[in-house]
Order: structure tokens, then sequence, then C-alpha cells
């Protein structure tokens, strides 16, 4: 049996497996040991000599897998498959299959390191405001009208004595105290004020802010609750859409809403089924669809097969997910902070 027909086998049987599980434990416990079945099975084949074209299909084979048993362990943030990704990665033949089962114990880890972070900033969060009530509590007399110390009280009536003897019957205080505002003028002077200068310049500065161009080789993208939504061009059949596709790294084929298939002249009777596992580990079916071209910045490839999901989140959310087998054939880096993808 060749590899391609090995992964669709554990496939089928995961899913399966899946749907017949108990718990969420029980589950969990089915995927480590599907992990473990792909390490033994899988990844030995991959170190037989193959033909370019046919190491590619392999490839993909493998990594769909992947996505399918690997995925949900790394979302449910069991730490033990830190330890099976590691050991799988290191006796994994193939370097892109083997840095691919890395990245995955790498972000697994770190959704430990993250939780550690959160409890510990909650933790510092309750202490400062325990500091903060006690110190309020301590120093509550500063606001008390009669907490005054007298020797505060008598340095102010002291220093009010000479101001109220150099009144004039009629003038008030307040007036006579209150001196112009640095940099203003009146009217007919022909002076500003400090304020009315710095406005326009303030709003120079966002204008210029807002029309400066993107760096060149450059995307610029939407940063929604810590994803990257990435805005892409499908073209098919001599029609162009404009799409915004979420950047997911364990998807391991770019995924479109099967509501887009209705904005392009797609033949989903000649469609070909698969299954796809949805954000909440789901099995369902779905369709695979070839496209003429899907563009992403400067970078265009096509034609190429998509995969249709169904979706059943927040309408205008995005439009489906852009998967590896487009962003392994670039280098790019993800600048969250500025919301871009630089393209190398």
């Amino acid at each position: 049996m060749d590899i391609e027909h090995l992964c669709a086998g554990i496939k089928e049987r995961v899913a399966l497996e899946m749907r017949e599980g108990g718990d969420a434990a029980s589950r969990q416990e089915l995927l480590l040991a599907a992990l473990l079945d792909i390490g033994k099975v899988v990844l030995p084949e991959l170190g037989k000599a193959l033909e370019p074209g046919e190491r590619r299909r392999v490839q993909d084979a493998v990594l769909e897998l992947l996505g399918v048993v690997a995925m949900p362990v790394v979302r449910n943030g069991d730490q033990r498959g830190v330890e099976v990704f590691s050991l799988l990665a290191a006796e994994c033949p193939d370097p892109l299959i083997g840095k691919k089962l890395t990245a995955y114990a790498k972000e697994l880890s770190g959704k430990a390191v993250s939780h550690q972070e959160r409890r510990l900033a909650k933790a510092w969060k309750f202490v400062g405001g325990a500091l903060v009530l006690g110190l309020v509590s301590a120093g509550g007399y500063l606001f008390l009208p009669d907490a005054t110390p007298p020797t505060s009280r008598k340095a102010v009536a002291q220093a009010e004595v000479p101001q109220e003897k150099g009144l004039r019957p009629g003038q008030g205080g307040a007036q006579a105290a209150a001196p112009a505002p640095a940099g203003t003028q009146e009217a007919d002077g022909g002076k500003r004020s400090s304020v009315e200068t710095a406005a326009p310049r303030a709003d120079k500065q966002l204008a210029g802010a807002a029309t400066s161009s993107m760096p060149e080789g450059s995307t610029r993208v939407r940063v929604v609750d810590n994803q990257v939504l990435v805005p892409v061009t499908v073209r098919h059949g001599g029609v162009s859409v404009r799409l915004e596709l979420l950047l997911d790294t364990g998807a391991t084929r770019t995924a479109l809403h099967e509501t887009v298939a209705t904005r392009l002249p797609i033949d989903l009777p000649s469609a070909r089924t698969a299954l796809a596992e949805l954000a909440d580990g789901r099995m369902v079916r779905s369709k695979i669809v070839k496209i003429d071209a899907l563009t992403v910045g400067p970078n265009t490839h096509g034609p190429m097969e998509v995969e249709l999901i169904s979706y059943g989140g927040a309408t205008g959310m995005h439009d489906g997910l852009l998967g590896m087998d487009f962003l392994r054939r670039h280098r790019y880096q993800v600048d969250m902070e500025h919301e871009m993808i630089r393209w190398f």
C-alpha cells in the first residue's frame, strides 16, 4: 500500500473513532495513539527514494493527515503532545514533515507558557489591587476636609493675607491672580493660542500616517483577536473575487466557505469529496475543487486545488482559510503590531 492510501486509511479510521468516542479525555487519548501510529507506520516510509513529483504528493498527504490528528491536540493544550511531537520530529526522515512536527511542539509548549503567564498576571493584579487599597486606606485622611495639618493651615493663612490686602474693592481674587495662558493674545494682536496652533499640526501628522504607503514587498492585513486576516484575490473562469482569508498554518490546504462558490463559475458536480476538521474538532464532508489562480500581495499561484467547507460562524468574519499549500512556498514574516506581512 502506498503512503497516500495509508494516510487516507488512518484519517478515515480516526474520524470514525472520534465520532464514536466518549468524552473529551477519551478523544484526546485516541488522537495521541493515532500520532504514535503515524510515527510507526507512515514516517518510516518517507525515507524511501521518491521522484520529486511523487514526494510532493506524499508530503501533502502526510501534512493533511497531521492536520486532522495533530491540530486538535495543539488546540486542547495537552502537554503530553509536546513529547510526542518532539519524538516524531527527531525520527522523521523528511525535513519538511520534521519541521512541521517541531512547529507543533513549539506551539503547544508556547500555550503552556502563555497559560502560566496569564496566571502570574492575575496574581500580580490581585496583589497590586490589595496594595492600592491599603495605601488608600492608610492615607484616607488626606481627603477629609478637616484633615489638613495645623502647620499647613497656618502657612496657607499667612500666604493669603498679602493677597487680600492687595485687592481693590469690587475686584475678585480669581480675576487678579489668573494670568493669561502662554502663547495667547487678543484677537487684534494676531497671535493664536498654543492649543490652536498645535491642533492643525496634530491633524497633519495623523493625515500623514494614514496616507503613508506600505513598504515594498508588504501586504496590509487585519489583526482581530490575535487572528490574521489576509486580503486575497481568487480568479476562476474569467471571474475575480476579493476575499479575506484567515492565515492558518495548521491548515494543509487553503479552504473557502461554500458561499464563495456561488460567486465563481465552479463546477460543483464534478468536485470530489473529502473530510475536513472544523475548529471544534468535528469531522465534516467537504469538496475539493480547482481554481485558476489565487493571489496574495505580490504572489500568485494556480491552477490550484482548494477545499470548500461549511461555515457556521459570524457572517462576514472571514471567507475561509489560507493554508500551507500556499504559505510554504514563500518566506514571510507577520508583523502583528503594524498589521502587515513582509514577503522575502
